[in-house]
């Protein structure tokens, strides 16, 4: 929220360009956390709903957390929106 932001944030969100979008409720600081360099060591990873259920599952057994944040439409091909 104070705008400090490393370069290499602004480098990754020019790097996708159109093939990345925000919707209305994603504030600019929420942007810029997606986009950090910093934060980019597999946060993110695409299941099946049936292997996400597992995965969690799994997940718990050992102790760790893990959350769905998303599912896949082919609303917008070729493009990730963060809603």
């Amino acid at each position: 929220d104070m705008g400090i932001v490393p370069g290499g944030a602004h480098r990754n969100r020019c790097y996708l360009g159109d093939r990345i979008g925000f919707g209305e409720g994603v504030s600019l600081a929420m942007q810029d956390i997606l986009s950090d360099p910093q934060t980019s060591g597999g946060l993110l990873l695409a299941l099946g709903e049936r292997d996400a259920e597992k995965y969690l599952r799994n997940l718990n057994d050992a102790g760790l957390e893990g959350v769905v944040i998303g599912t896949v439409t082919d609303r917008i091909p070729g493009k990730v929106v963060v809603l």
